[in-house]
């Protein structure tokens, strides 16, 4: 059993972290719907330059499927919603996960690949071990 000040922590900064992801979709979607900057910021009730900085944002990694659930928002989310968690260990089998990548002619420039987001979740207490194992053993009979 987790420690409930661990359980708190956790909880808190997983919500944290939905909340960013929250909100990069939404001013993507407003983005799309053709708003300005100044009109995204006044209707999100935030600043254009952090809608500007968000945009950006999404414009760096848009080719890693940001907008898209990745693994580590799966995980997070039904850590903090309490989803049934062998629907969240059959979406971690069924995802594509990719390998952490170099980016060419820069000196630390590494693009992380999802299945980092797994292990990352199992080596914060968000993934059981037993859940992890069943996850990596099918991930291996997929290579």
């Amino acid at each position: 059993m987790v420690d409930p000040d661990v359980r708190e922590a956790l909880l808190r900064s997983a919500r944290r972290y939905l909340c960013v992801v929250e909100e990069r979709r939404h001013v993507a979607r407003l983005h799309a719907q053709g708003m300005s900057q100044r009109q995204i910021a006044a209707k999100l009730k935030t600043t254009q330059p952090r809608v500007q900085r968000i945009l950006g944002d999404i414009g760096e990694v848009e080719e890693q499927g940001v907008l898209e659930p990745r693994p580590e928002e799966m995980i997070k989310r039904a850590f903090v919603e309490g989803t049934d968690r062998e629907e969240l260990v059959a979406a971690l089998i069924a995802y594509p996960h990719t390998e952490s990548r170099e980016i060419p002619n820069t000196f630390d420039g590494v693009v992380p690949g999802t299945w980092n987001e797994v292990a990352g979740a199992h080596a914060a207490g968000l993934l059981t071990d037993e859940e992890f194992a069943r996850i990596c053993a099918a991930r291996d009979r997929v290579k």
